[in-house]
This record gives structure tokens, sequence and C-alpha cells, in this order.
């Protein structure tokens, strides 16, 4: 093999590291690229919620109520069962 030979080679083996490199590299930016649309779709899902209208945002409005309801109702719960109790 002379050494014009060898250049090829090697220069044809660079195009090809070079093909490979360039071609992971496009793959992992389309996955970058499709997690951000997934996780952009899940927050316009919930949108609706945000409103208050749909299903869920009857299931938020009521989620609230609880929260607030048990933020009212455990301080007094706990004075009374641990400092009134005796």
């Amino acid at each position: 093999m002379t050494m014009q030979d060898r250049q090829i080679a090697e220069r044809e083996r660079q195009a090809q590291v070079y093909e490979r490199a360039m071609a992971q590299r496009e793959a992992a930016q389309r996955k970058r690229t499709a997690s951000g649309h997934a996780i952009m779709a899940g927050v316009y899902t919930l949108y609706p919620a945000s409103q208050g209208k749909g299903a869920m945002g009857r299931v938020v409005a009521w989620a609230q109520v609880g929260c607030v309801a048990f933020a009212g109702f455990a301080p007094n719960y706990l004075v009374w069962r641990l400092l009134l109790s005796g």
C-alpha cells in the first residue's frame, strides 16, 4: 500500500467517523426537541384546569377547597389534641 493509498483510506475513514458523529448529534438534538414538545403538550393539557373548565377544573377546584379546609382544621385539631387534652 502506497503512502497515497493510505492517505485516501484515512480520509475516507475520517469522513465515515464524521458522518457517524453528526448523525448521533442530530439524533440527540431530535430527542431533546421531542422531550420539549412533550412537556409543552402536557402543560397545554392542564391549561383548561387552571381556568376552572372541564373535569380537571372541577378536580382542581375541589382540591383547593380541601387544602383550605385542611389548613383551617389541622392547627385547631393539633392544639386541641396536644395542648388541651392534658
